[in-house]
């Protein structure tokens, strides 16, 4: 895959205001600080997009969940909230798994599938209450270990 493919723009687009909250963690300047809570901004819509697939939720967690932990806000936790919806959305309670491709489920025959990758989503998960999202998803994932 080329640098310049549409895919590689935006996965790299997504994921550039968590490189800019490590970079205002690590440096403490205001203008990157002032970056990182506008790119952040700028991914807002995926908490009410329909998931597309498993990437939703660190996509999110890496530039919300990184500006909720360095700089508190609570519109950064209502992300995270209707990620973790959005996201419940592909939990198939059968399996007991995060469904990673949906759009790639008919076109390639696949019951379902999974990828170690989603284990990056229960971060997205993690510390939400039970009452947020499918509750058989969230309750399944109660089992994880959580921080204290």
């Amino acid at each position: 895959m080329e640098l310049s493919s549409g895919y590689t723009r935006r996965m790299v687009r997504r994921f550039w205001p968590g490189v800019l909250w490590y970079d205002y963690e690590y440096g403490g300047e205001a203008y990157i600080g002032r970056q990182a809570r506008n790119y952040t901004a700028s991914l807002a819509y995926l908490a009410d997009r329909d998931p597309y697939d498993h990437d939703l939720g660190f996509l999110v967690y890496c530039s919300f969940g990184n500006g909720m932990r360095i700089a508190p806000c609570a519109s950064y936790r209502d992300v995270i909230v209707g990620t973790a919806n959005q996201l419940a959305k592909l939990f198939n309670p059968r399996i007991g798994t995060i469904l990673s491709w949906p759009r790639e489920v008919e076109k390639q025959g696949w019951p379902h599938n999974t990828i170690m990758d989603n284990m990056i989503n229960l971060r997205c998960f993690s510390g939400l209450p039970v009452t947020v999202a499918d509750k058989t998803c969230t309750t399944s994932l109660c089992v994880m270990p959580r921080r204290p």
